[in-house]
Order: C-alpha cells, then structure tokens, then sequence
C-alpha cells in the first residue's frame, strides 16, 4: 500500500494546551482544524466538512532535527482505524537560511508497512519514535526516495535541519467508508534538546548541569557532609538535591534560610515521590546541625584586676562575647 503524500497542516486555532512533560514557556502545544480537548484528552477528526484536525508543537527557535530526543503519543484508533499515513506526526523543516519550511519528516503511527491498524476503541502507545529501527519515516518530501525510511536515515540526511513546528494529524476521513475518521491523543511528548541528559528538556531546565550519583552532601565539598540520601533524581525543573543544596550554600544570608531552604527541597522531593520520608528528615537535620550561615565564634573579654598588698598584685577577669575573653589586670599596692 502506498502512504498518501499529504499536504503541509492548515491554520492554527488560539488555545493553548500543556501535556505530559514537554509544555513550557518556549514550547506550546495547540489545537488546529478539527480537533478539541476534554479531561486531558485531544479528540481530533477528519469528516467531509473538516478534513483535518490535530495538535501543533512549537518548539524553541533554533531545535533542529537531532535535537528532538522524544516523540511520543498515547492513542486510541477509536472504532475507524488507520489508514493513508493517518494519524501521523509531521515534522516541518528548514534546510537552509530561510525560516520558511522547505518539507515535512512524516513519522507514521500504526503497524508497519501498511501502518492501516482496525480500530479497537482501546489506548495505545507509539512509544518513543527517536531512535526506532522500524522503517516508518517518510522523508521523500526532501529527499528523493525517502517513502520508506527508518530514524537513521532521517538523521542522516535532515539531522540538521531547522525544526519550525511539530503536528499531530489526523486527515484520512476521505478515504474511510463512512468519510470520517477520528483518533484521540493523549500524554503527547514532543522534547528538545536536553544536553546534561536529565530527562528534561534545555528549555525547562532550571539546572542545565545537573549534579547526579552519589550521596547528598550537605556541605557540597565532601568535607564530612554526606547526609546518606541518594542524589540520583531531578525535580521537575531539572534540579538534583545536590544541586539546591549547592544553591543555597551560595545563596542563603544566614543559618535559617538555609534550614528553610533545604526543608523545602526535602519535602519538595519527598511529595514528588522521589526520597522517602526518613530520607527527606535525614536532609533537613543534616541542614540543623551544619555550620553554614552561622556566625563564626569571636570572644573579646577585659578583665580589671586589682591587687592589694605587698609589691604588686595580679588579676584575672572574664568577659564574654561570641566566645571567651581572657582580660589581665595589674594592681599596685603600698604597704
């Protein structure tokens, strides 16, 4: 069966989505043509009367092809199925100065070769398509020859070409019996570049070189610090506990904005699931009983010591500062 070389997508609709881990100020998702979203699901048809409907992605200026290190969609066929390179993600690009896509990457969703799957009305995942060996890129809009391409030879011909928008389409309903095809999406990702491989992407990343391995040091110097917890996970921003840590070493003006600061991470990570309860206190006592933010210990003392009798007399007096003070004092005495 021969996939249907297809038109580049159609006007944009104004509503704004945010799904799964790949929404961020520099990335937005929205509805095009045909297509709604209810509880978290996109509902995107193609009838007679509306021949397409989807999601469009757009990406920070500049991601190019390599770059895209997740491409990935849960999908329910409903009761059409697939048909005619419907549905399918559609990757526009540049391949050279001018901003203006020259083509489109098709990367089919369904079963190879046909990629013409029944409907089931049940959810399915594509599974992350960068990276995959199975021959359902189609790069023949930019390259001659390209219908039946795997990622690799996607790679190896547009890796450095310009990204300018990323679309989730469905548009086969001409070619269903009944002239309507719908297929729902849902936890849709589509990631940039992420260059400390922390699983989140550069332009989310609050913390673009991530501290990883290891323990927590509550001193970030291995100078006797090592809390024990396991440093091994990133928060949604990007951020490793070793990496607040290390943040409020430098930025916290005294001992209990850095308490509060490294109470905050332990509970932060804790709510996420990522450290246990024990682990989160372990973090905040270690915090309790560093040194960091308090006052170094400075004791000035003066002492008046007078003595009374033969000669001369000695004496000794206390004071008390931040520390211990030792204050001599002379007496004269006549006899």
């Amino acid at each position: 069966m021969k996939i249907a070389q297809l038109v580049k997508c159609c006007a944009v609709a104004g509503l704004t989505l945010s799904m799964g881990g790949a929404a961020s100020a520099a990335t937005q998702f929205t509805l095009f043509g045909n297509a709604s979203l209810q509880n978290g699901v996109v509902r995107a048809s193609s009838t007679a009367q509306n021949a397409f409907g989807g999601v469009k992605v757009t990406l920070p200026a500049g991601t190019t092809f390599a770059d895209l290190t997740q491409l990935s969609t849960d999908y329910n066929l409903t009761d059409d199925g697939a048909q005619v390179g419907s549905p399918r993600f559609q990757i526009a690009v540049s391949t050279d100065a001018d901003p203006e896509p020259e083509g489109n990457i098709f990367v089919y969703i369904g079963t190879p070769p046909n990629f013409d799957d029944p409907g089931t009305n049940t959810w399915q995942s594509t599974g992350n398509f960068i990276g995959s060996t199975d021959a359902r890129y189609d790069i023949s809009q930019l390259v001659a020859g390209g219908q039946v391409s795997t990622y690799a030879d996607a790679l190896a011909q547009l890796g450095n070409a310009i990204v300018t928008e990323v679309d989730l389409v469905v548009d086969g309903g001409f070619a269903d019996a009944d002239g309507e095809q719908t297929t729902l999406f849902r936890n849709i990702q589509v990631v940039g570049p992420d260059s400390d491989d922390d699983g989140v992407p550069d332009d989310q990343d609050h913390c673009p070189d991530s501290i990883l391995g290891g323990t927590v040091d509550i001193n970030g110097d291995a100078s006797g610090g090592d809390t024990g917890v396991p440093n091994t996970s990133v928060d949604s921003h990007g951020c490793s506990l070793q990496d607040l840590v290390n943040d409020a070493l430098t930025n916290a003006r005294n001992h209990g904005q850095f308490v509060s600061a490294i109470a905050h991470a332990a509970d932060s990570f804790r709510k996420a699931g990522l450290i246990t309860n024990q682990q989160a206190n372990a973090l905040k006592s270690a915090a309790a009983h560093s040194t960091t933010g308090k006052p170094s210990g400075n004791g000035n003392g003066h002492g008046n010591g007078q003595g009374n009798g033969n000669g001369q007399g000695n004496g000794n007096g206390q004071g008390n500062g931040n520390g211990q003070g030792n204050g001599k004092g002379k007496g004269n005495g006549k006899h």
